[in-house]
């Protein structure tokens, strides 16, 4: 276990401090990466735990990191606990889909430098109905559920590697989605309640930053 910015003895508290010292103690408390890596890449715990530190310099360079390798598992993988607020200007970090790919192609670079081979994404199709005339004028004027609903699974697809992860993605933008391998259909519901919470405070859980060598909690 290491600290990127702080103390892994006191990592706890020197966020929490840093979150008082600039008053920003509501919201989002921290952002949590999972990164992992198969038995084919022959790394050494060390060795992971140097792949993570070098994630966290490059990409959250001003802010207090944790980052944690766990070896009790079939496979090696690191735990990147991120401060929601910079300890350097007090800056809230804020994360999207745009944010996660910039994380995912930075990872997919540093696991390159270290000899680790990278997976193409996956090629994603979406299936879509003609609009009637009256969908497509109103789609112009950005008043279709229909069209905001296609745009977002166009997003969140083009950012999920896995299905979990699509399923995060969208409920993070307030959609439920039901897709089971017993049903023909994948439903989606819109909740207002849970697009508004979404829209203030992004997922509470981890969060992916590759297209290989990172899994979704």
């Amino acid at each position: 276990m290491s600290g990127w910015n702080c103390t892994t003895q006191s990592a706890c508290t020197e966020m929490r401090l840093t979150k008082e010292r600039y008053r920003k103690t509501d919201g989002r408390q921290y952002y949590h990466f999972v990164q992992s890596f198969g038995e084919e890449d022959g790394l050494t715990p060390q060795e992971a735990h140097a792949i993570a530190l070098e994630l966290a310099q490059r990409e959250f360079p001003n802010f207090e990191v944790l980052v944690a390798t766990h070896v009790d598992t079939d496979h090696l993988h690191n735990h990147l606990v991120v401060n929601s607020v910079s300890f350097q200007d007090g800056r809230k970090l804020h994360q999207n889909a745009t944010d996660l790919q910039t994380h995912r192609l930075a990872n997919d670079e540093i696991c390159a430098a270290h000899g680790l081979e990278i997976l193409p994404p996956p090629e994603k199709q979406v299936r879509q109905k003609r609009m009637s005339s009256r969908e497509y004028r109103s789609a112009a004027k950005g008043e279709s559920w229909k069209f905001r609903l296609m745009n977002t699974i166009d997003q969140c697809m083009r950012y999920a590697a896995t299905k979990d992860e699509f399923l995060s993605l969208m409920e993070s933008e307030g959609y439920q989605v039901r897709w089971t391998d017993s049903r023909k259909n994948i439903t989606y519901t819109w909740n207002l309640l849970a697009a508004v919470g979404a829209a203030h405070q992004r997922n509470n859980g981890a969060v992916p930053v590759c297209q290989k060598h990172l899994q979704h909690l």
